[in-house]
């Protein structure tokens, strides 16, 4: 199992890449936002906000705390 050190540096390149995606998509819509008048910072916030809540994190936290329990039981 990865250490912990290497499990932070993998979550945070994952939430790295998924904010890119998001910045990306987010600038592919944005003459249909603006014309909707829709704030793009407050979409972009509630995306990473939701976008936080997937398996691929999940996965990632879980992997820290049985690490983290590992080394308290030590």
């Amino acid at each position: 199992m990865e250490n912990i050190s290497q499990t932070a540096k993998n979550y945070y390149a994952l939430k790295a890449r998924r904010v890119k995606n998001l910045a990306m998509i987010l600038t592919n819509y944005e003459d249909v936002l603006k014309k909707n008048d829709i704030d793009i910072q407050k979409l972009f916030t509630c995306l990473k906000i939701i976008d936080t809540i997937s398996p691929e994190y999940d996965t990632m936290l879980k992997k820290l705390n049985n690490k983290l329990n590992e080394n308290l039981q030590q």
